[in-house]
C-alpha cells in the first residue's frame, strides 16, 4: 500500500530529502508519502501538475504552474505552506 509500504531511510539518502528538510517522507509507486498526520500524498510531475491527496478528508489539489528551475527549495516551501493552509480551512480545522 502506498500510505505505509515505502522506506523512509531510502528516501533520507536520496537526492530529493534536502528539498523536504526534517520531513519523515517515504516513496512508492511514483507517490511520495508526508509520514505525518495525517498522512500527504504528493507527486512531482514537472513542468506537469503537481498533485496533493489527504485521504482522510478526501482532499485533492492541484498545482498547474512552471517555474526557471524543476527543483527550487523556495518554490517548494512556499508550495508546502500553501497546501498545509489550504488543507486546514478545508477540513474545517
Amino acid at each position: 500500500m502506498i500510505m505505509n509500504d515505502g522506506d523512509v531511510d531510502a528516501w533520507a539518502a536520496g537526492n530529493l530529502a534536502s528539498y523536504y528538510p526534517g520531513v519523515p517522507i517515504h516513496y512508492r509507486a511514483k507517490w511520495y508519502v508526508e509520514r505525518t498526520e495525517p498522512r500527504l500524498v504528493f507527486c512531482l510531475r514537472h513542468p506537469r501538475p503537481e498533485f496533493v491527496c489527504r485521504h482522510r478528508e478526501r482532499i485533492v489539489i492541484a498545482k498547474f504552474s512552471s517555474q526557471a528551475q524543476p527543483l527550487d527549495t523556495a518554490c517548494i516551501r512556499l508550495t508546502r505552506r500553501l497546501v498545509s493552509a489550504l488543507c486546514h480551512q478545508l477540513a474545517g480545522h
